[in-house]
């Protein structure tokens, strides 16, 4: 089974003309239509896209609170530079994923050389460098945002000899008391929990910038299975007034259903409404096959049966998942606790299917490595990547040409492999699900091969654009493996419906149509399935 996504061939001049009349329906509350003959001024060292200009005059227009949800792969880092540049919004703070410092870095140092950057890091706030712009990671952004400081008071300080110490903690926000004109948060769906530090960090930094300042939050999957999620960016950028507030956003967007318990707020309502309100007041969002012109990129569905053991070891796990849950059912009580040791039940078996697809992606790499291509293969668990790494190199592939792009593994250390991929002294890239979903360029690559399966559509994407994106110069190929058995469905072809039902959903949400993966679904989805 295959998808294509083909792209015509346009000018620039069309690509230009429709990119404004998008934006131009999103800006009528600020500015009416920008003319595409007012776009040809630019300040940056290299030449952008249209696309990129439309975005610098979305933002000197007076669109200054944007959510830039462009496709992944089409350049929101210069759209974001660019604008910042064309308002003068210095100093500017960027906050990003720790793997993707370096990259913001060298692309700063490329377009702007003319503007000094430098980082903050650590846990423990001191001055914010006297730059033009400041690089954040964004796991370190509350501890510099809302961090208290204890400050001794009065009595404390007059009796200092005595063994009682009073201490007041007092919020000190080092980073909203600097004048920043600009921020930018990358990679921007990573603060889609509201109580998340992340997320309160962005929203108090925001508020303390004038309105006149730009406040960028860039994703290219701004939700990534529902709308709830859209709620802490809203906030950050202060457009949530325009949806009546929180509370009304949950209960127009979010299929309110009272579970016995409490209100959850995990479905999708009136998505048209919602998609227009984010396009005409909040989002700027272009697909890649409007804006740039890229290679065909096809999905391929690889049924792979287990064997042997595998088979023996997946009953077990599901006859061990299914036996709690309905121990638990009989008992009417399902705590967190127990969702939480269910979670860790349903991993064991998605990981044991992973185990048993290792041989059929192997023996797929090692066909591909003798034609000449680069693998890219993704992976949910350390232990089927470790798996993957040691069959290859037991089948002969030299292990100096596998690196692999972890959750344990640091920015540099991200950015090192992605740097030997693009140089092609590496041909196998194992990436972890989460790890290679934001903000790495790897189109040195076509190939990939998804061994395991992510939680959620946009995941999905997000590691394919590693591949298919700007610079990209040959048709790109995704090989997803599902594990399939005999007399029942698998817990990856469970999860592939599951996927492709949530795919839809977020479609119709940001584009205002519905998607297919071949065309997230939540584990409590694919629990349920088994009860």
């Amino acid at each position: 089974m295959a998808l294509s996504d083909r792209t015509n061939a346009r000018s620039a001049t069309d690509i230009l003309a429709e990119a404004v009349a998008k934006v131009s329906t999103g800006l009528r509350p600020f500015s009416g239509r920008i003319a595409p003959e007012s776009i040809v001024e630019h300040t940056l060292a290299i030449q952008p896209m249209p696309h990129q200009l439309v975005v610098a005059e979305a933002v000197k227009a007076g669109h200054t609170r944007l959510l830039i949800a462009d496709d992944m792969g089409v350049g929101k880092t210069y759209s974001a530079l660019l604008a910042l540049d064309e308002l003068n919004a210095y100093p500017a703070l960027i906050v990003c994923p720790p793997a993707l410092v370096i990259n913001w870095e060298r692309s700063i140092k490329t377009a702007l050389p003319h503007r000094s950057v430098s980082r903050i890091s650590g846990q423990k706030p001191t001055s914010v460098p006297d730059t033009d712009i400041v690089i954040c990671p964004d796991s370190v952004i509350q501890y510099w945002a809302l961090a208290p400081v204890a400050e001794v008071n009065s009595w404390a300080r007059a009796n200092q000899g005595k063994t009682r110490e009073q201490r007041t903690l007092k919020p000190v926000n080092i980073l909203a008391k600097h004048p920043w004109a600009g921020l930018v948060q990358d990679e921007a769906h990573r603060s889609k929990s509201e109580d998340s530090g992340r997320s309160k960090a962005m929203v108090t930094i925001a508020k303390h910038l004038t309105p006149e300042a730009p406040v960028l939050l860039l994703s290219g999957t701004p939700l990534l299975s529902r709308p709830v999620e859209l709620l802490p960016l809203l906030n950050i950028l202060g457009h949530l007034p325009r949806f009546g507030g929180a509370s009304r956003f949950k209960t127009r967007y979010c299929d309110p259903v009272f579970n016995g318990f409490g209100t959850t707020f995990n479905g999708a309502t009136n998505v048209k409404e919602l998609n227009e309100q984010l396009t005409q007041w909040v989002m700027i969002r272009r697909k890649r096959e409007d804006v740039i012109i890229l290679p065909e990129f096809s999905r391929y569905i690889t049924p792979v049966a287990l064997t042997g053991k595998a088979v023996t070891d997946y009953k077990r796990a599901v006859r061990d998942l299914e036996e709690f849950l309905q121990e638990k059912r009989d008992d009417d009580k399902f705590s967190l606790n127990d969702r939480a040791h269910a979670i860790v039940l349903l991993g064991q078996l998605r990981q044991i299917a992973g185990l048993g697809k290792v041989s059929t992606a192997v023996d797929a790499t090692v066909s591909l490595l003798d034609e000449g291509e680069q693998v890219f293969l993704v992976t949910a668990h350390k232990e089927v990547a470790w798996k993957l790494r040691e069959s290859l190199i037991a089948e002969g592939v030299d292990a100096r040409t596998i690196v692999s792009v972890t959750g344990d593994d640091s920015g540099k250390q991200k950015q090192d492999a992605v740097d030997k991929w693009q140089a092609g002294t590496a041909r196998v890239l194992i990436g972890n699900i989460q790890a290679v979903s934001e903000g790495l360029t790897m189109t040195s690559g076509a190939t990939m091969i998804t061994v395991e399966l992510p939680w959620t559509p946009s995941a999905l994407k997000q590691a394919e654009a590693r591949l298919h994106r700007y610079g990209q110069t040959r048709p790109c190929t995704n090989n997803i493996l599902v594990s399939a058995l005999d007399g029942d469905s698998s817990v990856d072809e469970r999860l592939w419906g599951m996927l492709e039902g949530k795919a839809g959903v977020v479609g119709a949400i940001l584009d205002d149509s519905a998607e297919t993966l071949v065309s997230g679904s939540t584990a409590n989805e694919l629990l349920d399935s088994y009860r």
